[in-house]
C-alpha cells in the first residue's frame, strides 16, 4: 500500500549493507492471489530478519498481521520501524498494545531511522 515510503527505507537498509526483499517489488502483484501468498511466504520464510514498516496512519490489517505471525512461528527476529508523525504514536501505542498476539511477537520498535539502521547492523 505504501510502496514509495518502503521503496525509501529499503534503499536506507541497501546503502548500510542490507539485502532487501519486499512484495510490492519482488512479487508480481498482478498474479493470482495464491501464487502472491506464496510467493511472500517464500520471501518471508528466505529472511533473516522481518521488518514491519508503519506509516502513514499506523495502522495495519490482517494480511500485515498474518505475514507477522508467519515470520514469527518461522522464528524470525521481528523488527518494527514506526515512521509516524508525533501526534499519531499515542493512538498508535495503545492500538498495538491491545493486540497482544500481535505486539508480542515483536523483538524490538523503534522511531528513529538511524537507531534502527544501527541496531541491524550489530544483529
Amino acid at each position: 500500500m505504501h510502496h514509495e515510503e518502503t521503496a525509501k527505507i529499503a534503499s536506507f537498509l541497501e546503502k548500510h549493507g542490507h539485502i532487501v526483499y519486499y512484495a510490492a517489488k519482488d512479487t508480481y502483484q498482478k498474479a493470482p492471489a495464491e501464487e502472491i501468498f506464496l510467493n511472500n511466504l517464500v520471501l518471508i520464510r528466505n529472511a533473516d530478519v522481518f521488518i514491519a514498516y508503519f506509516t502513514d496512519d499506523g495502522r495495519y490489517g490482517i494480511d500485515f498481521a498474518v505475514e507477522v505471525g508467519i515470520a514469527a512461528e518461522a522464528g524470525k527476529p521481528i523488527i518494527g520501524y514506526i515512521d509516524l508523525k508525533e501526534e499519531r504514536l499515542e493512538k498508535f501505542y495503545r492500538r498495538f498494545e491491545k493486540d497482544i498476539m500481535f505486539s508480542g511477537a515483536f523483538s524490538k520498535l523503534f522511531t528513529d531511522l538511524e537507531e534502527f539502521g544501527k541496531f541491524l547492523l550489530i544483529m
